[in-house]
C-alpha cells in the first residue's frame, strides 16, 4: 500500500466530512433563527396585501343601522375565569434550595440553584451549579458531592467523595472519602477529617484537621498545621509547616524557602527542591498570550460572520440563563464524547465518530466566543456605548484571555466560560430541532440571508 496514496486519500475524505459538518453546523444555526424570520415575513406579506383590498371605494353606509341594539350578553358573563394552576418548579421565584432539617429526599440530585443548603439528609449524590453550597452540622450527603459554585461550606458529615470548584472551600465537618478542591482559597479548619486524599490548588491552601490518606497541595502558600496520615507533597511560593504538625509519611515539598526542624514533624523522608526565581511575566508568556489572544479573536469573528443568523440566538441564552447554561455544558461535555466512543462498536460508524469528535473539539473552542460577545457588551454598556457582535467579541476576547492568565483563577475562569458557551450551544441547537420538528420551515433565500458557504 501507497503511504502516500493513503494520506491524500484519507485527508480528502476528513476534507469532505469537515465541509459537510460545517454545512450542518450552519443549518442548525439557520434553523434557531429560521422560524422567527419565516413568521415575520408572513405577517409582513400579510400585512402588505390588506391595503390593497381596503383600496377600493367601500359601499356606503346603511342607515339607521346604528339603532340596532345590541343581544344582552348571557348570564355568568362577567364572571371571572378560575385561577390558573401554578406551575411546578419555582425556580425563578425561589432561587434556594433548602433541605429542612429531619426532612430526607432519596435519590441524586442535579440543582441549579443561586443557594442550596442541605440541613437535613441527601440519601444519593449532590449536583450543584450555583452560587453557594452549605451542609450545616445538621446535614447529611451519603454520595459524592460535586460542587460548581462560588462558595462551599461543609459542617455536616459527607458519606462519599466531594469535588469542588469554586472561589472559596470550607470543611468543617467530615468527608468519609477524597476532597479534590480548586480554588481561590481552601481551608480545611481544625476538627475536620478527611478519611481518603486531600487534592487542593488554589491561592491559599490551609489545612489544620486530619488526613487519613496523603496530601497534596499546589498554590501561592500552602500552611501545613493539621495531622497527615500518609505522605505530603506540598508546591507553593511559600510553604508553613506548623511546629504542631504532623506527618507520618514522606514530605515532599517545592518552594523558596527552607522548612527548618521538618524532621521533628516528618516521620518518613524530607525532599526538598528550592523552587526557581522567575519572573511572573517573560517575554515568552507575552508572546503566548498574544498568539492565543489573536487565533482565539480570529475565530470568534470567522464564527460570527458564518453563524450570523444564529449567534444572538446563542448569545442570549448566555445572557439570560448562563448558570443554566453551564450546568448543561458541563454535563454535555462529559456525556457527548463518551455517547461518541460507545458508537464505535459498529465498524461502519468509525468515519461518523471521528467527524463527531471534530465537531465536539471545534464547539468547545468556539464555545468561548458567545461569552467574549456578552462580555464585551456588558463591559461597554457600563462606559455608556451601545457595539455590534464584532466589536464586543473584539473587546470581550482580550478581557477573557487576561483573566486566564491569572494562576488557579484563571484556569477556573475558563472552565466556566466553556462551560457556559458550550450550554449555550447545545440549547440553541436543540431548540432548533425541536422547531424542525413542529414543522417550522428554515427561511428560503428570498426571505432571508443566505447561509455563507461551508
Amino acid at each position: 500500500m501507497n503511504p502516500v496514496k493513503t494520506m491524500w486519500t484519507a485527508g480528502r475524505f476528513i476534507g469532505r466530512g469537515m465541509g459537510a459538518l460545517l454545512t450542518l453546523a450552519l443549518l442548525f444555526g439557520t434553523l434557531a433563527k429560521g422560524g422567527t424570520g419565516l413568521v415575520a415575513t408572513a405577517r409582513a406579506a400579510e400585512t402588505a396585501r390588506k391595503p390593497a383590498k381596503t383600496s377600493k371605494p367601500a359601499p356606503p353606509p346603511a342607515p339607521e343601522a346604528v339603532e340596532t341594539p345590541e343581544p344582552p350578553e348571557p348570564p355568568g358573563h362577567d364572571i371571572p375565569p378560575p385561577p390558573r394552576p401554578k406551575k411546578s418548579g419555582g425556580d425563578k421565584s425561589n432561587p434556594r434550595y433548602i433541605l429542612e432539617q429531619g426532612s430526607t429526599n432519596e435519590g441524586d440530585l442535579y440543582l441549579f440553584k443561586d443557594a442550596v443548603v442541605i440541613r437535613g439528609k441527601q440519601d444519593g449524590d449532590l449536583i450543584v451549579f450555583g452560587r453557594e453550597l452549605e451542609v450545616p452540622s445538621s446535614g447529611v450527603v451519603t454520595g459524592d458531592i460535586n460542587a460548581f459554585t462560588q462558595s462551599v461550606d461543609l459542617a455536616g458529615k459527607m458519606g462519599d467523595s466531594v469535588r469542588a470548584m469554586a472561589q472559596s472551600v470550607r470543611l468543617t465537618g467530615t468527608i468519609d472519602g477524597d476532597l479534590v478542591a480548586v480554588g481561590e482559597s481552601i481551608k480545611v479548619e481544625k476538627g475536620a477529617r478527611i478519611t481518603g486524599d486531600l487534592d487542593a490548588k488554589g491561592a491559599r491552601v490551609e489545612m489544620e484537621g486530619t488526613v487519613d490518606g496523603d496530601f497534596t497541595a499546589t498554590g501561592g502558600e500552602v500552611h501545613l498545621l493539621g495531622k497527615v496520615g500518609g505522605s505530603a507533597e506540598l508546591k507553593g511560593d511559600v510553604i508553613e509547616v506548623a511546629p504542631g504538625a504532623k506527618v507520618l509519611g514522606d514530605l515532599t515539598y517545592t518552594s523558596r524557602n527552607k522548612i527548618d526542624d521538618a524532621d521533628h514533624v516528618v516521620d518518613g523522608h524530607v525532599d526538598y527542591t528550592p523552587g526557581r526565581s522567575e519572573p511572573k511575566v517573560s517575554s515568552g508568556c507575552v508572546i503566548k498570550w498574544f498568539f492565543w489572544t489573536s487565533t482565539a479573536l480570529l475565530a470568534g469573528l470567522v464564527s460570527l460572520a458564518m453563524f450570523r443568523r444564529s449567534a444572538p440566538e446563542v448569545v442570549a441564552a448566555v445572557r439570560s440563563d448562563g448558570l443554566r447554561s453551564a450546568g448543561i455544558g458541563f454535563i454535555s461535555a462529559i456525556v457527548i464524547p463518551v455517547a461518541l466512543a460507545i458508537s464505535c462498536i459498529l465498524i461502519i460508524t468509525i468515519p461518523a465518530v471521528v467527524l463527531g469528535y471534530i465537531a465536539y473539539a471545534m464547539l468547545l473552542y468556539l464555545a468561548q466566543v458567545p461569552v467574549a460577545v456578552f462580555v464585551g457588551e456588558w463591559l461597554m454598556q457600563r462606559l455608556g456605548k451601545t457595539v455590534g457582535p464584532f466589536a464586543a467579541v473584539a473587546v470581550g476576547v482580550p478581557v477573557m484571555y487576561v483573566v486566564f492568565a491569572i494562576p488557579v483563577i484563571g484556569k477556573l475562569a475558563l472552565f466556566t466560560v466553556i462551560f457556559t458557551g458550550f450550554g449555550a450551544i447545545v440549547m440553541t441547537i436543540w431548540t432548533a430541532r425541536q422547531a424542525r420538528r413542529a414543522g417550522v420551515p428554515p427561511p428560503t433565500p428570498a426571505t432571508g440571508a443566505a447561509p455563507a458557504p461551508a
